[in-house]
């Protein structure tokens, strides 16, 4: 049939207009990288805070100095409790009355 060898061409097309779209020198990005890390976690969540410093007596440098207090790293850690767990006994008396 005439024009049956023009069905299969479409891979080949698809790649001519793909190196046609590469040959364009000037291309600009328009997309912001994500910040690398996590979320914070919720303030709703309880927290228990735990500081690790130095001792009083090894605050102070070489040369006798004593050392002030520059920033701090904080990292964030989710424990999860699991919940407990109890049977409830359901308990139904019966009573009988006995023949008199």
């Amino acid at each position: 049939m005439p024009g049956s060898m023009e069905l299969f061409n479409e891979a080949e097309s698809i790649l001519d207009s793909l190196k046609q779209d590469d040959s364009d020198p000037e291309e600009t990005l328009s997309y912001q990288r994500k910040k690398p890390g996590r979320k914070p976690l919720s303030r709703d969540i309880p927290r228990e805070v735990i500081r690790y410093e130095l001792p009083e007596a090894e605050r102070f440098c070489a040369c006798g100095h004593a050392l002030h207090e520059a920033g701090e790293d904080k990292s964030e850690q989710l424990e999860i409790i699991p919940a407990q767990i109890k049977v409830i006994e359901h308990i139904q008396i019966k009573l009988w009355l006995p023949h008199l």
